[in-house]
């Protein structure tokens, strides 16, 4: 699905031109396997990386960076959104 947009090239804004090399890693992790697949280990561990706080917008925003600007695999992601609903207060809107 391309969402209407055939050249990349023409994208502008925030994130125009921003492309991640396959197997691209956050700040402070040398490998992928560095990170727990456990989303409650996961929620401590983000922080962490992203220089963080322990609060419910830092663990959002730690978990955001961590999808948005890296190529992670999908098992990462998938704990990373698993993590992210672990967050104290996070509730399903539906």
């Amino acid at each position: 699905m391309t969402l209407g947009i055939t050249n990349p090239s023409s994208v502008s804004g925030p994130a125009a031109g921003t492309r991640y090399s396959a197997g691209g890693l956050p700040d402070g992790v040398a490998d992928w396997h560095e990170l727990s697949t456990d989303p409650a280990t996961l929620l401590e561990q983000i922080p962490k990386i992203s220089g963080g706080t322990h609060t419910a917008a830092g663990w959002f925003q730690a978990g955001d960076d961590l999808l948005g600007t890296t190529d992670a695999p999908p098992v990462i992601r998938t704990a990373v959104y698993q993590a992210v609903a672990l967050i104290p207060g996070v509730q399903l809107m539906g």
